[in-house]
């Protein structure tokens, strides 16, 4: 059965026929008279919209993506159309852009038409689920409201030729490159490779800098079929008339006087720091170490038109966002717990919980990472529980938790931190005489606050080794102000750290600092991506740099850098 091209109104029936295949069969007449009396629910003004966009597309999108699919399906018998409700009917230009999306991948994996539709869904990211026999799956997922192709996977069983001689590494990337085109349009002419391996990752450019967050992977297989590819769905839709372009960013000596500003000391407990010139274990042991305000592992990052640090993690030093030393002082009598009769007292005087006897306590051991044999106390009762956690040896207590009363409303979370400290002051530790806060969460549906603590010395924030910064965290009930779970983590010894730090005239300036810092973490410029914003955001970087392991620490005193060991 022929077919004339130069119908639009035949070119739309046929894209629509080519999202099912396994449905009753009908007839051409039959499908177009279907169809007809579906699309009588439009407005004579959305039948005008589709007309004048095919109208413009003109002859290159017509042979570009129209006619390959006629090719794929001319011999294929018509099927029925299947977009659930009038409502999805109602949204043409979309299914359009899906369809024709399809139409392309269809072509360049002419396989597909052997597959059997076993799912898909259409909503704000369509997926079509295919099958062929018992073995051969395939999966697409392509953007709603772009059209653009955000996941295709094969698991290539049946797409292999034995026969066929394995391409070469430089065809798959050829091949990969074209598919990339064909896929992303215009667009496409921004990405760039990146890496090659057992896949190739694009990275889209705008300006010359690159877009984080814009990866695209795309896997070929040795017979030059393509098998993955995956792109990122908030890198679409992007408005680039509001981009910041990088002659508006500041300038290297300016980033660095941001940096000034936001170096701070810290001092860690245990370090087993490595030359990062030769790779060689060159001391172990305490540093005190200069570093921006932001949480130490993390990757810093400046708003490059502004040049404000960015804070890419709630952990920070930064004393103009309002962290600072709180002065503690540890209770005398803090709790010990050394048998179930103690924690049975412990839980009826100190929260009132209704333990007659403690035949109602659960006793058991824990390890706590290195330490063994810690003592777990348990009760549940009149719908309610608690838990303890206690030293074997000392019965000291190291964790706890209980279920929170939840009242209504939601205190301040300066009230609910003064709580979290006065209730901290009962558990921490006799040498701990001053913390910060690290980190402050609130959970909405437990209506629970989460403060999380440092030890600090003299307003220097004092860690056990780099990834352990974090003495001890309370939540804390977010209506009633209430203890609910208090654990303590990493605490570094502070007994003779006074005796350990040096004098302030042999610390090194910031100016000193920075140079090092820089030298050694060097910032990249690029384009970022942020919650809520169409356009991209220019910023510098370290993310960039591809090794986020490497990570620098200036030593206070000589000014000389180090890495950590891994």
């Amino acid at each position: 059965m022929n077919h004339s091209l130069n119908d639009d109104e035949d070119i739309l029936v046929r894209l629509r026929q080519a999202r099912r295949y396994q449905m009753n069969q009908k007839t051409s007449e039959e499908m177009l008279q279907n169809l007809k009396a579906q699309e009588r629910i439009w407005t004579h003004q959305q039948r005008m919209k589709v007309r004048l966009q095919w109208l413009f597309k003109g002859a290159l999108t017509c042979l570009v993506l129209l006619v390959p699919a006629y090719i794929v399906l001319k011999d294929r018998p018509a099927q029925q159309v299947e977009i659930a409700g009038s409502e999805q009917l109602a949204q043409q230009d979309k299914n359009e852009r899906v369809l024709s999306r399809l139409a392309v991948l269809y072509q360049w994996v002419p396989e597909l038409q052997q597959y059997e539709i076993e799912s898909e869904t259409f909503d704000e990211v369509y997926n079509r689920r295919l099958k062929h026999g018992e073995s051969q799956q395939a999966d697409i997922r392509i953007d709603s409201k772009t059209g653009a192709l955000l996941w295709y996977q094969n698991n290539g069983k049946g797409l292999a030729s034995h026969s066929q001689k394995a391409i070469s590494e430089s065809q798959k990337e050829g091949i990969a490159a074209t598919f990339l085109q064909s896929m992303m349009g215009e667009e496409g002419s921004r990405y760039q490779l990146i890496s090659r391996s057992s896949e190739m990752i694009y990275r889209q450019f705008l300006n010359g800098v690159p877009l984080l967050g814009s990866d695209i992977a795309i896997r070929v297989n040795e017979q030059g079929k393509v098998v993955q590819y995956s792109a990122s769905h908030g890198a679409l839709g992007l408005r680039l008339s509001d981009l910041t372009g990088p002659a508006q960013a500041i300038t290297a000596e300016q980033l660095q006087a941001t940096l000034r500003e936001h170096m701070r000391l810290r001092y860690i407990e245990n370090l087993e720091a490595v030359d990062p010139d030769t790779g060689e274990i060159t001391r172990t042991g305490p540093m005190l170490e200069y570093a921006p305000a932001v949480r130490f592992s993390g990757a810093v990052s400046l708003n490059a038109e502004s040049g404000q640090i960015i804070y890419t993690s709630n952990y920070d030093r930064d004393t103009s966002r309002g962290v600072f030393p709180i002065p503690v002082s540890p209770q005398e009598n803090s709790p010990q717990i050394k048998s179930k009769q103690e924690a049975a007292i412990y839980f009826r005087q100190a929260w009132g919980l209704p333990v007659e006897s403690d035949i109602q306590i659960m006793e058991k051991a824990r390890d706590r990472g290195p330490l063994k044999g810690y003592k777990i106390y348990s009760w549940d009762g009149s719908g309610r529980s608690a838990m303890l956690a206690a030293d074997p040896v000392t019965g000291k207590v190291v964790e706890l938790s209980r279920e929170p009363k939840r009242g209504n409303g939601r205190l301040a979370q300066e009230e609910a931190q003064r709580e979290a400290v006065r209730s901290l002051q009962i558990y921490v530790d006799p040498a701990i005489s001053e913390v910060q806060v690290a980190h402050t969460s609130y959970e909405q549906a437990q209506k629970l606050y989460t403060f999380y603590f440092m030890a600090s010395y003299a307003g220097i924030p004092v860690v056990k080794e780099p990834d352990q910064d974090i003495a001890y965290q309370v939540a804390i009930d977010g209506t009633t102000g209430e203890l609910v779970a208090f654990r303590k983590n990493a605490v570094p010894d502070m007994g003779s750290l006074q005796k350990k730090l040096p004098p302030e005239e042999e610390i090194i300036t910031t100016e000193q600092a920075v140079a090092q810092y820089v030298k050694y973490n060097p910032f990249s410029l690029v384009y970022r991506l942020e919650e809520g914003r169409t356009a991209p955001v220019l910023v510098y970087t370290q993310e960039y740099r591809g090794n986020q392991d490497y990570r620098i620490f200036i030593d206070a005193q000589t000014g000389k850098a180090y890495s950590a060991k891994r």
